[in-house]
């Protein structure tokens, strides 16, 4: 075995006692191998900056429904400022390479079409956070508009981050690194649009069909950020190897064990307190910040 792919094993003690079902041996070793000709650090940096756009686009939602319902909206502004030129920079930097964000040119065929159809979602999404910022309002108007496309860009997004997990590692040959860095990824992005469906409730856009998506939404968190700690076989998921991980996990669980009961009750017809809302933000912000930190302990591993 290759000596990158031992480290990987090693690190994370995968035994029959870890998966339900173990791999054959063969098996195992197409799972853990890694191909002495890939770059893993910079293809991984290539996936964190495509799973950050997918995190963007919610918090770009979440900041432009902020500026509708707070009295003051100067700082969600400020905000959805510097995140629409993020957006954008990555974006660019996957076409044309950028080396400040660790970013080479794409030349892979698939991940530029994925990357195109995220490019011609954008040009919907960006022009309405242009709007906004030029206005310095957001209108009902705009709040459709937002929620209508958030869905088709996010789904772009999560396209293009699957075609380039596929590629990070030769394709079959794949990192059980890379694996937990996108779910944990996923789970930021997936607190943030459960914040942004919450919102969309408040504002009253919906409130129904939300109400029924953040229950399938919670559930799903739930699970999966239990399967980070603990393993979830179901899930593919293995158990946080280190400390570190399983302290940012368990401390995860902790702030998600906050929000969650207050989501249950929107969910399920109760109204979004106004009071409410600030804190649950808070909440949110600490909790994706305990899974960024994780991502960092997986990218050092």
């Amino acid at each position: 075995m290759h000596k990158q792919a031992a480290v990987i094993l090693s690190a994370f003690a995968l035994t029959a006692a870890t998966l339900a079902v173990a791999p054959a041996p063969a098996a195992q070793e197409r799972l853990l191998a890694v191909r002495g000709d890939l770059d893993i650090p910079r293809n991984i940096q290539t996936l964190h900056m495509a799973s950050r756009l997918r995190a963007l686009s919610q918090t770009m939602t979440i900041h432009a429904l902020l500026i509708a319902l707070a009295p003051e909206p100067g700082p969600s502004l400020k905000t959805l400022a510097a995140q629409n030129e993020n957006f954008s920079r990555i974006i660019a930097g996957l076409r044309q390479g950028d080396p400040t964000l660790g970013l080479e040119r794409m030349s892979n065929p698939k991940i530029l079409e994925r990357l195109a159809r995220l490019e011609r979602e954008w040009s919907v999404f960006g022009p309405v956070v242009q709007r906004i910022l030029d206005r310095g309002e957001v209108t009902p108007k705009d709040v459709a508009l937002v929620a209508q496309r958030i869905g088709p860009q996010a789904s772009a997004t999560r396209e293009l981050i699957d075609e380039v997990q596929y590629h990070a590692t030769g394709g079959q040959t794949f990192s059980l690194r890379t694996k937990m860095i996108g779910r944990t990824e996923e789970q930021q992005a997936l607190i943030q649009e459960i914040v942004a469906g919450t919102l969309l409730i408040a504002y009253g856009h919906q409130p129904e069909a939300y109400r029924a998506k953040l229950l399938e939404q919670q559930s799903r968190f739930d699970r999966t950020l239990k399967g980070l700690l603990h393993g979830d076989s179901s899930l593919q998921l293995l158990p946080a190897p280190t400390l570190p991980l399983r302290e940012r996990f368990r401390s995860a669980l902790d702030l998600w064990g906050r929000m969650s009961p207050v989501l249950t009750q929107i969910a399920e017809g109760a109204p979004v307190p106004e009071k409410d809302i600030p804190g649950l933000l808070k909440t949110s912000h600490e909790l994706a910040g305990e899974l960024r930190q994780a991502v960092e302990l997986y990218r050092i591993i």
